[in-house]
């Protein structure tokens, strides 16, 4: 493997770490109760947010084909994406809630988020070298 496509890989990894950490600090600062009730609304409206959902996509298509923002395979993982979360989002939330104790997602989104940093880090500092 080139050492390119090592640090590209070693980025990304980091990049993924840092969300995951984030997204878990967040939730232990937001609280497990509001969150399971954002978990409930997002199940009564899932005809709405699957009709934003579809004027995304094609307003994402549409920007796609005229070059003005991103690239069409860009738009296709940010559209896979979108609708991933938006489907079993209430599902993840409802997981992660029941799962972990009140402390413990602090303290995984930290580490998480430490790890993520350190990658990044190294990447940038070897690129510097």
């Amino acid at each position: 493997m080139p050492e390119r496509d090592l640090l590209y890989g070693l980025t990304f990894a980091g990049l993924y770490l840092e969300l995951a950490g984030a997204f878990l600090l967040s939730i232990e600062a937001i609280g497990f109760d509001h969150l399971e009730r954002l978990g409930e609304g997002l199940r009564k409206h899932r005809v709405l947010s699957f009709l934003i959902l579809l004027a995304a996509a094609v307003a994402l298509l549409a920007m796609s084909k005229l070059g003005l923002a991103i690239h069409l395979a860009e738009a296709m993982i940010l559209i896979c994406s979108i609708a991933l979360v938006s489907d079993f989002g209430p599902k993840m939330l409802g997981a992660i809630v029941h799962r972990l104790e009140k402390g413990t997602a602090g303290a995984v989104g930290f580490l998480l988020f430490a790890l993520g940093f350190s990658l990044q880090a190294y990447v940038n500092l070897s690129l510097l070298y």
